[in-house]
């Protein structure tokens, strides 16, 4: 309902890329027969969606393009610092106006191999690593899983020692983590540690030592012109700190934080520990807010999130800004005029 509720937002969508629709993902997002959609039509459009990467890239850098626009230009919420999960660092740069223009790097990431057969499709630099260091695994279609595990990190982290071809890929909380490799040597650890388990949708690796390959094509694929606006802070995974706001560190980092595995709790811990203790989600559910109270339980902090799962988005916004204005965040309201 965004661009409903909000018309001018498709402004900034134009502004932004050659072709919104495409961006967007319109036609994977709003397909032409909504209406008349089964729900067996709509879980298979549902996995269509997750399952091409750069679908969830683009989508979701438009989305949180636009929550961000929104919320700065309609009720003055600027940011003071920002950091992204996984992907989200990509995206962060864009939604900030820090890199423009998408065109160049979604024209760049559609031609390379990447996502076509490297860490997609046939996941090729997993094979090729795989076959490197002497593994076996079952050359079939599927090589690789990932799976989200509800228990203690410290007990994942002693399981997969055990596993060289099952790697830690996220830490989103100290009770929850994300774990990818091959199929069954991930089942071996789910099986030794008897967790509640969850499979995730966007099966595609990286985070772990499989993928160093593609350091270099992460790099050149992120290396963008930069035009600072302001004094936004941006952390990174990759070392648990602040960017270096130039072009070259940024590519570096952005590709580091890729094939590196993710702390997503370390990084929630930092960001908090320097100071800042409002935390606006402006991505796709509300994961990331979810975990951040995980994190920071018991210590003085508000997160938010601007989209739920089956809430209507003008719904979610207005919760969040009742939410800021409580905690004492300064909000501008927009006027409407009605004539009579």
């Amino acid at each position: 309902e965004l661009l409903h509720c909000f018309p001018f937002l498709h402004e900034w969508l134009s502004e932004h890329n050659d072709n919104p629709k495409e961006i967007y993902q319109a036609n994977n997002l709003f397909p032409e027969n909504w209406g008349c959609v089964s729900d067996a039509e709509l879980e298979l459009m549902q996995q269509n969606l997750l399952s091409n990467p750069l679908s969830m890239l683009f989508s979701g850098t438009a989305i949180a393009g636009m929550y961000t626009y929104l919320l700065n230009h309609l009720f003055n919420i600027t940011p003071d610092a920002a950091y992204g999960y996984s992907l989200g660092e990509i995206m962060m740069f864009f939604a900030t106006d820090y890199w423009k223009n998408t065109e160049p790097i979604k024209k760049e990431i559609t031609e390379s191999d990447l996502y076509k057969n490297r860490i997609a499709g046939t996941m090729n630099a997993i094979r090729e690593f795989w076959d490197l260091m002497g593994y076996t695994y079952n050359d079939s279609e599927v090589i690789w899983n990932s799976m989200i595990l509800m228990t203690s990190l410290n007990k994942v982290k002693a399981a997969v020692e055990k596993e060289p071809m099952v790697y830690l890929t996220h830490i989103n909380t100290h009770r929850q983590v994300v774990i990818g490799g091959e199929p069954e040597a991930c089942q071996r650890v789910v099986s030794e540690l008897g967790c509640m388990r969850f499979p995730i949708p966007v099966n595609y690796p990286m985070h772990c030592a499989p993928v160093a390959s593609e350091f270099e094509t992460l790099r050149n694929l992120n290396l963008q012109p930069i035009e600072v606006l302001d004094s936004i802070h941006f952390y990174s995974s990759y070392n648990c700190g602040p960017y270096i706001l130039e072009s070259n560190s940024i590519a570096e980092t952005v590709a580091g934080g890729l094939v590196n595995q993710v702390d997503f709790d370390a990084l929630t811990k930092r960001v908090y520990g320097d100071g800042y203790q409002i935390f606006i989600e402006v991505g796709a559910r509300s994961n990331c807010s979810k975990w951040i109270e995980r994190s920071l339980k018991s210590k003085d902090f508000c997160a938010v999130s601007v989209n739920q799962a089956e809430v209507a988005d003008e719904i979610c916004l207005m919760k969040v800004i009742a939410r800021l204005v409580s905690h004492g965040k300064t909000v501008t309201l927009p006027v409407v005029e009605v004539e009579n």
